[in-house]
């Protein structure tokens, strides 16, 4: 990947954002979680919140037939109403326009969950869903789990625990 660890050494009180991906018979799936080395402060726990809320309900949204720019949307408007609008995916100009990309042989694959793609979603689809917020000079939050699209719904593939920020 074009990415990677940083050399910065994890200290207590720090906040770290663990992306990763796994791979079983050929195929990724793509996950993120937030830990903290103590206990997360107020603004961080708010800012999560925000965050897992907007992917809770990205993922309730999920069936055949939705379009995947209406689930950009479902994210966009609670970040919206959150107030944190500025910070979304990113930060201004170095944000980018998508909340989720298909996962399968690449990690990073068609679709891509954004505004534009009116694509409607079928079943067999296999995609993560990363919505986060940037706020420069006081954290980054994202969570991202890979889902694929049933007849019904959808599957989360993915799980490790989200419900708060996991603390070490």
């Amino acid at each position: 990947m074009p990415y990677g660890p940083s050399n910065k050494k994890i200290h207590k009180g720090d906040l770290v954002d663990v992306n990763h991906a796994t791979v079983y018979q050929g195929y990724h799936s793509d996950e993120a979680r937030m830990f903290k080395m103590g206990k997360p402060n107020r603004k961080e726990v708010k800012l999560y919140d925000v965050v897992l809320k907007a992917l809770n309900a990205s993922i309730a949204s999920i069936r055949p037939g939705v379009k995947a720019s209406d689930i950009f949307k479902v994210v966009k408007r609670i970040i919206d109403d959150s107030g944190y609008s500025e910070f979304f995916m990113g930060y201004n100009q170095y944000g980018v326009e998508y909340v989720g990309h298909g996962v399968g042989l690449e990690i990073n694959e068609y679709p891509f969950i954004g505004p534009k793609n009116n694509e409607l979603l079928k079943p067999g689809m296999v995609f993560a869903l990363e919505p986060k917020l940037i706020v420069p000079g006081v954290t980054g939050i994202e969570l991202e789990d890979t889902i694929t699209v049933t007849k019904e719904g959808c599957e989360v593939l993915t799980s490790t625990r989200k419900d708060k920020i996991i603390e070490c």
